[in-house]
C-alpha cells in the first residue's frame, strides 16, 4: 500500500523507500551499532590519565578536544556530499572507514611500553 492508499498521508511504517519491505533486523541493528558508538566515544578520555603524569595529563584533555572539533566540523560536509550525490552511501561509507580505522588504531594503546 502507498501512503495515498493509507489515507494519512505518512509513509507506511512496515515499508521503507521504493516500498521494500523493512527487513526486521533494520532496528536492532542500528540499535547496537549506535550504543557501540556512543561507547567507544569515553574511551579516548581515559588515555591521558593512563599513559600520561600528572602535569601532562590536562594537555592530553585538550588534544583530545583541539582533535574532536574538526570532527564535528567535517562531518556534517562529508555527510552532506548526498546533495551532490543524490545518496547517502558515499558519506556513510566515508564514516564506516573513519570508525574501521579509529577501531584498529586503539589497540595500539596496549602495546608494551619501554621501561
Amino acid at each position: 500500500m502507498t501512503s495515498q492508499e493509507l489515507g494519512h498521508g505518512f509513509v507506511d511504517p512496515d515499508r521503507i523507500a521504493g516500498g521494500v519491505p523493512r527487513p526486521p533486523v533494520a532496528l536492532p541493528g542500528i540499535t547496537l551499532a549506535t550504543a557501540m558508538m556512543w561507547a567507544s566515544y569515553t574511551v579516548p578520555w581515559a588515555i591521558p590519565a593512563d599513559d600520561l603524569d600528572r602535569s601532562a595529563a590536562p594537555g592530553g584533555v585538550a588534544f583530545i578536544g583541539v582533535v574532536g572539533v574538526p570532527g564535528g566540523a567535517f562531518n556534517p560536509i562529508i555527510l552532506g556530499v548526498k546533495i551532490a550525490t543524490g545518496s547517502m552511501v558515499t558519506g556513510m561509507s566515508v564514516m564506516g572507514r573513519l570508525l574501521a580505522v579509529g577501531a584498529l588504531v586503539m589497540p595500539a594503546n596496549q602495546l608494551p611500553r619501554p621501561a
